[in-house]
């Protein structure tokens, strides 16, 4: 049995949490943190986007959308990771909103399925998730 080390936690966190900071700045930079393909599982709709401006064009609109509701940035709550393997990895949390004035205007449960490929991880899954079914981390 591998034990993964608590450096891939470390790095895993890292594209998360800098894919969230992204979020507040700019499309280009936050699909940055995603491969290629990348999968998004919403409610009711499962598409897969195949190339980099793809999942750029896909956060532009989402983002953009957040934008009109006064969206200004994203915080984690309740993060946990559950790796599956030396390459796979399940990262589940709250993105918790906040409009420009500070005020939080949502949550959301967002499931993220990470794949290293060489010596970074990259984002090719997005699942929104029920806040009470986030997968349990290590």
């Amino acid at each position: 049995m591998e034990i993964i080390s608590t450096t891939e936690n470390d790095a895993i966190q890292k594209v998360i949490s800098g894919y969230y900071d992204a979020c507040s700045r700019d499309p280009a930079e936050v699909a940055a943190f995603c491969g290629e393909p990348t999968m998004v599982v919403l409610p009711n709709q499962v598409f897969t986007l195949g190339k980099r401006a793809d999942v750029e064009g896909f956060l532009a609109k989402l983002l953009g959308g957040l934008k009109q509701l006064g969206y200004s940035y994203s915080k984690l709550d309740d993060p946990r990771i559950k790796i599956l393997g030396a390459t796979t990895a399940l990262f589940s949390t709250i993105a918790v909103r906040y409009r420009t004035d500070g005020t939080e205007f949502q949550r959301a449960g967002c499931t993220y399925v990470l794949h290293k490929s060489q010596s970074d991880w990259k984002i090719h899954g997005i699942i929104l998730t029920d806040l009470d079914k986030l997968v349990r981390g290590d």
